[in-house]
């Protein structure tokens, strides 16, 4: 590693070939199996994918033994974004964008040591399908909010609670303070995903930790360009009040199609957005020690391909169309309005724990 933090040609036991890793840096203090290790961290940016796909930086956690300088295990993280791909037939429409996680972990056992392979304990907290044990797993730092087994919605289905997940924040699949659950709610005659709504609760000081990390947007950027915050777009509106409950919400109208696919917009764009309907809606339901976050927004696809540019002479070039694909509303979501999520954000409560009878 050099001065400046780059690790480069870093060749570990096997052969094992890395990338040059920027911000790289080493601590000291993890152990696996009861024997210390080095834990080298560094960033590698690949290159740009064109938009709107997106490419996030990948981020390596190495664990190095500190006696044997051996390869231990490898953690490997990212994000990414990307439309499907066009058919060949004519007329059809690429896929909806597919936003995904990634995270490999590989360890190295091929050090002629012995190694015992066993399921490992079962956990409710971590490997339960059933919903109600992951609400009340009681880990978590922060309290656990649900809309109870059902909520009646007025114009809208009734939303049915419908399932939750774990999303760690860490590289160890352990409940931190940086642990979020998921819990969603459907409607009972959901059949394709497609009318969900997702609850994300955060713990208060990782929520403002992460919006440490983004600040503002730049309406003159891809969504993916950079770190930015999409409710903070000039064409969102924002409205904060008290709920009943003893929430600050934070209630967002989008005068956009999408929140997922949001293309640069020039000035005068901007300035005549808001005289748009509301197009998408979210919220940031600030309770105690527990932050809700969730949107809802209809289901968009692109309606072609972008621009080809041909060439009108010396030093002149146009666009054959515009210079992003069209955005097409694929389907409409139910739950898409003001008042249905002024209603989840006033309907959260606490989760409680059934008695249970000694």
């Amino acid at each position: 590693m050099d001065k400046d933090g780059v690790l480069s040609g870093l060749v570990l036991s096997g052969d094992l070939m890395f990338p040059e890793l920027d911000d790289a840096e080493v601590e000291e203090d993890a152990v696996i199996d009861g024997t210390p290790m080095y834990h080298v961290t560094g960033i590698y940016e690949p290159d740009p994918l064109p938009p709107p796909a997106y490419q996030g930086p990948q981020h390596y956690g190495l664990f190095v033994d500190k006696e044997t300088m051996r390869l231990r295990r490898l953690i490997i993280t990212s994000e990414f974004s990307v439309p499907g791909p066009l058919g060949d037939g004519e007329g059809q429409r690429p896929a909806e964008e597919s936003r995904m996680s990634m995270r490999l972990v590989y360890d190295y056992f091929d050090y002629n040591e012995p190694v015992a392979i066993e399921l490992p304990p079962f956990d409710p907290c971590n490997s339960s399908a059933d919903t109600k044990e992951l609400l009340s797993c009681g880990r978590f730092s922060q309290r656990v909010y649900w809309l109870g087994e059902r909520l009646e919605t007025t114009g809208s289905p009734d939303l049915e609670l419908d399932g939750a997940w774990i999303n760690y924040g860490n590289d160890d699949d352990v409940i931190t303070e940086d642990s979020r659950l998921t819990v969603v709610y459907a409607s009972p005659k959901n059949t394709d995903g497609g009318t969900s709504v997702y609850l994300e609760q955060w713990s208060r000081p990782a929520w403002d930790e992460y919006l440490t990390q983004f600040s503002g947007f730049d309406p003159g950027t891809f969504l993916s360009s950079g770190p930015v915050n999409w409710w903070q777009h000039p064409c969102v509106e924002e409205e904060v009040y008290t709920e009943a409950n003893g929430a600050e919400v934070h209630l967002f109208k989008a005068h956009l199609l999408s929140l997922v696919f949001i293309y640069p917009m020039t000035e005068e764009q901007i300035s005549r957005c808001r005289d748009e309907p509301v197009r998408a809606v979210g919220a940031h339901v600030y309770f105690e020690d527990t932050v809700v976050e969730f949107s809802v927004e209809d289901s968009v696809s692109l309606g072609g391909p972008p621009a080809t540019v041909s060439p009108l002479g010396p030093g002149s070039r146009r666009p054959d169309r515009p210079p992003y694909p069209e955005l097409v509303v694929k389907d409409r979501n139910p739950y898409n309005n003001v008042e249905t999520v002024r209603l989840i954000a006033a309907s959260l409560k606490p989760y409680e724990k059934p008695y249970e009878k000694p």
